[in-house]
């Protein structure tokens, strides 16, 4: 959706800056249009005003006016008055459109144009286009005044300006439609390295690489760089698992056997004192939870690996929970209710078992008194509660505690690794499953695993 959003945000600016440029190249059409029409009409008005004044120099003034007027076709208005207040037009309603700016009489040889007392060329559309001359034509003075109107009352103006408008708004959409098409291409290999970036962040998996388009532009050139930045984080992290991976494996020798040396001497038969005794038992509980990290961390580490798969079969949950609640009840001082229905699904008979123990475990850790399994199925969906009468999970907290090294404080805190909780997510997404934080009807904490009957398609994904 976000790069969708990205696309019309270019696509909309793209738009309007077409518009823009139509628009204004639309209206430099029309200004230059009506510059040159403005030229022509001042060309054609001087050279009437001299075929009028040739004429009116053998038959006479208002015969030349009156001639021009009958002229087929013409746009021109001429006006002509003499000193005593005569005046000729070559309308047939006798009117004349005398300017402002010319006097009632010119002196002879005085000649005035609109173009000189105008000004420059404005937004205004409609313009007249005149000439005044004072000529004598015998013992006569006579002002001589011919105008043609420019702009929006011509006819081929007012057409140009609708095929302008027509065109310009055929171009507009037309345009906008080629661009869309066009941005929606340019930025279709973006699509294609978000996905993969996507992929990689919902799977883990380094060794996802993004696309590289065709070409040498820069999205290629990001698209190299990104995948150059993988590979190098790759590296950097396969060579950290292996470190942690190494690590735990070495480490568990020796954390046996001084938990069993420390178990031994406390339990010995020897004569030592009390303090030393308590202090050995520390110690070996001490040594406990350290071997508790170090197998964490080498299920961690497996579970974590690019492309880890499952070995699902066909599995008898509810035999697993019988048995990790067996070996509970073994170690703990808390009674452990346990309700099984037959359950078959497929799955990891491992990965189950250590999903239950982590479950159970957590729950012994932090119980007051009781805990209670319970195994059932939902439709086809197998669901596992485990209950202890401690304090529920803060709902605020009911999800980042399935958050790596998490210890919540001070209502759950213990000196444990904060590892077994997120394994459990873990396994629950490699069957397709989900694990999470809850309370029960009486107010026990309770932690509520769901696995589908068939995680085949869930573990390929």
């Amino acid at each position: 959706m976000r790069h969708v959003g990205t696309i019309a945000k270019i696509w909309a600016f793209a738009v309007l800056l077409l518009g823009a440029i139509i628009l204004l190249a639309g209206i430099g059409l029309v200004l230059g249009l009506r510059t040159g029409m403005s030229s022509a009409t001042s060309a054609m008005v001087d050279d009437v005003v001299t075929s009028v004044l040739t004429t009116a120099r053998s038959e006479g003034l208002p015969a030349a006016v009156r001639s021009s007027a009958q002229s087929a076709g013409t746009p021109l208005t001429i006006c002509a008055a003499d000193g005593s207040g005569t005046v000729v037009a070559s309308r047939p309603d006798g009117r004349c459109d005398w300017p402002e700016a010319v006097p009632d009489h010119l002196p002879p040889g005085t000649r005035m144009d609109s173009s000189r007392t105008s000004g420059p060329l404005g937004l205004n559309l409609s313009e007249h286009v005149w000439q005044a001359r004072g000529v004598a034509l015998g013992d006569e003075q006579w002002t001589v005044v011919m105008a043609a109107h420019v702009g929006e009352g011509t006819a081929a103006f007012t057409i140009t300006k609708r095929l302008l408008a027509v065109g310009g708004l055929f171009t507009w959409a037309l345009g906008a439609l080629l661009l869309w098409f066009v941005i929606r291409q340019a930025l279709r290999p973006v699509t294609g390295i978000r996905r993969s970036v996507q992929a990689i962040g919902a799977r883990h998996d380094l060794s996802v690489r993004v696309p590289v388009p065709t070409g040498r532009d820069e999205i290629a050139t990001l698209a190299i760089t990104m995948n150059g930045m993988l590979d190098e984080l790759e590296r950097a992290d396969a060579v950290q698992r292996q470190f942690i991976a190494d690590a735990s494996h070495e480490l568990r020798t020796p954390v046996s056997v001084l938990r069993t040396g420390l178990e031994v001497q406390a339990g010995s038969t020897r004569e030592m004192p009390p303090d030393v005794v308590d202090g050995l038992r520390d110690l070996a509980g001490q040594a406990a939870e350290l071997g508790e990290l170090v197998d964490s961390l080498l299920t961690v580490s497996r579970l974590d690996v690019p492309g880890f798969r499952a070995r699902l079969r066909e599995t008898d949950l509810d035999e697993v929970v019988g048995k990790e609640v067996a070996d509970l009840r073994l170690v703990t001082t808390h009674p452990v209710t346990l309700r099984l229905e037959p359950v078959r699904v497929q799955a990891d008979s491992v990965l189950m078992g250590q999903l239950v123990r982590n479950l159970v475990t957590n729950a012994d850790r932090y119980a007051a008194t009781s805990i209670r399994v319970s195994l059932r199925s939902s439709g086809p969906t197998a669901v596992l509660d485990v209950d202890d009468d401690g304090a529920p999970v803060p709902l605020a907290e009911r999800d980042r505690i399935f958050d790596r090294f998490v210890q919540l404080d001070p209502a759950r805190a213990d000196h444990h690794a904060g590892l077994g909780l997120p394994i459990c997510r873990m396994i629950c997404e490699l069957h397709g499953g989900t694990v999470e934080a809850t309370e029960a009807e009486d107010g026990w904490c309770r932690f509520s695993v769901r696995i589908p009957p068939d995680a085949r398609t869930a573990n390929s994904a």
